[in-house]
């Protein structure tokens, strides 16, 4: 019995030196942990040549996958001709949606002109609407948007424009839940609208108080500008939603005009769950009177369902850029993407900055770049033969 309570008694000291090792190896496990979850992505070099519609490969690290390394839409509106309508899309809806050369951003040649009559009457309904639309095989939680703008009430003075990108389950019909911006005549400022009886904390009038765009006139007239949008859908009657949105102007950083990091209420029931149809939505009304037009300009569309995307930049730091031209991947890994080169307005021979942002919205640090020269892959001095590590130190 003696040496039967001895080979208990080791036991247990065995199974408390265990029971410290796990915990010693848990504390590791678990302090570590937070900083691989959260790493941000690195660019350590690219091959390619920088130039307009050609391929470079990214390499790095903590880029993230990507499922589907393409976006839903990419659309710099240039396959067309001047007068022409959209083609393209699923749907196009309206009077005047049309092709056009006149005032375009410095490096295209066509934009998207969306042309509106203001038509109370719904049977004038082509009058008021120019609506471009995506609405086959989409169904999207999350959603990141980046298009340029230029705005001009023309003769409208009074009333709305809705117009930019509209997201919703099915329009017309069953809409809800849906997004789009509006801009009222009387304070000429943009916010969010929505549809589905959203009553985030603190906002208890819903979305639309709560997502007004900074200061008043937002839209320079006849300026292009850059509108940026992360969206990722709510839980029923949850404040767990993601509604982030940016807009830049001629001079200074883009400015973050809306920041609800998962704490936005995006709609009310189960029934309202996902993003089913994507428009480029201009309509105008509310009872203005019929008959007084405006075209709104837009160019340079781009959308996906995950937030991971690559921006070219004109500053070396992310939030300081004025403008962020995004890049279309056709490939995603890890640690290598390949996209095409748009270079948006950036000149032949400009200095950019590269970034990649993975699916949390959280950029890379910069990387210089110089259109119009070629890069070859970065090759290591160090080699790795039988375990071992040639060339360290």
């Amino acid at each position: 019995m003696v040496n039967g309570w001895r080979n208990v008694e080791q036991f247990h000291k065995n199974e408390g030196h265990g029971d410290i090792r796990m915990r010693v190896v848990s504390a590791i496990i678990l302090a570590l942990w937070p900083i691989s979850l959260l790493a941000a992505p690195t660019i350590s070099g690219i091959s390619g040549t920088v130039s307009s519609g050609q391929s470079i490969t990214i390499s790095g690290s903590d880029f993230g996958t990507k499922s589907t390394p393409t976006p839903i839409k990419w659309d710099n509106f240039e396959s067309g001709e001047h007068g022409g309508t959209i083609s393209g899309w699923d749907l196009t809806y309206g009077n005047n949606v049309k092709y056009s050369n006149v005032g375009n951003r410095t490096g295209s040649s066509l934009c998207y002109a969306a042309g509106v009559t203001t038509a109370d009457d719904p049977s004038n309904a082509n009058a008021s609407n120019s609506r471009i639309t995506l609405n086959s095989g989409i169904s999207a939680t999350k959603i990141f948007a980046s298009y340029w703008i230029k705005w001009n009430w023309g003769e409208i003075t009074g009333g709305q424009i809705k117009h930019g990108v509209h997201l919703c389950r099915e329009y017309p019909g069953s809409s809800a839940p849906r997004i789009n911006t509006v801009l009222y005549y009387s304070n000429n400022n943009p916010y969010w609208q929505g549809t589905g009886t959203y009553t985030p904390g603190g906002c208890s009038s819903g979305i639309d108080s709560c997502t007004l765009w900074g200061s008043a006139n937002m839209y320079p007239t006849d300026t292009w500008v850059q509108v940026e949008v992360q969206i990722e859908q709510s839980t029923a009657d949850l404040e767990d939603g993601s509604l982030i949105s940016w807009v830049g102007k001629s001079t200074g950083a883009m400015v973050k005009v809306v920041n609800f990091p998962g704490n936005i209420c995006l709609r009310k029931s189960d029934a309202d769950y996902n993003y089913a149809q994507i428009d480029i939505w201009t309509w105008a009304g509310n009872d203005v009177g019929d008959g007084y037009s405006t075209t709104i300009y837009y160019d340079d569309f781009y959308v996906d369902s995950s937030w991971s995307r690559v921006i070219i930049g004109d500053a070396s730091t992310y939030d300081n850029c004025t403008r962020r031209e995004v890049q279309i991947p056709t490939a995603w890994d890890t640690g290598e993407i390949t996209v095409t080169i748009n270079q948006g307005s950036f000149g032949a021979t400009d200095t950019a900055y590269l970034y990649v942002v993975d699916d949390d919205g959280t950029p890379s640090s910069s990387y210089e770049i110089t259109f119009g020269e070629s890069a070859a892959p970065t090759t290591s001095k160090y080699t790795i033969t039988g375990g071992k590590c040639n060339g360290c130190q």
